[in-house]
């Protein structure tokens, strides 16, 4: 994952942090990740072959993960959007 900054003229951006997101191994070309930031810059990635969905903080530290694949109403399959 890269967190991209504008120089002063808005019009040119630099890498400004690097973090791995461990579970984008799926080989699909149909079940690709999906991320969302929230208002306070918390970043949520879907990782559809592992059945979640993981929530960093804005400086790419997990904070937690849920979801899991199975039959229970509580359970995710290909998270997507």
């Amino acid at each position: 994952m890269q967190v991209f900054a504008p120089d002063a003229t808005g019009k040119n951006f630099t890498s400004v942090l690097t973090f791995d997101v461990n579970g984008w191994f799926g080989q699909s070309l149909d079940n690709k990740p999906f991320i969302a930031v929230d208002k306070a810059g918390n970043v949520y990635v879907t990782d559809p072959e592992g059945f979640r969905v993981l929530e960093f903080t804005p400086d790419g530290k997990i904070i937690r993960g849920w979801g899991d694949t199975g039959d229970p109403a509580d359970t995710l399959g290909l998270p997507a959007g």
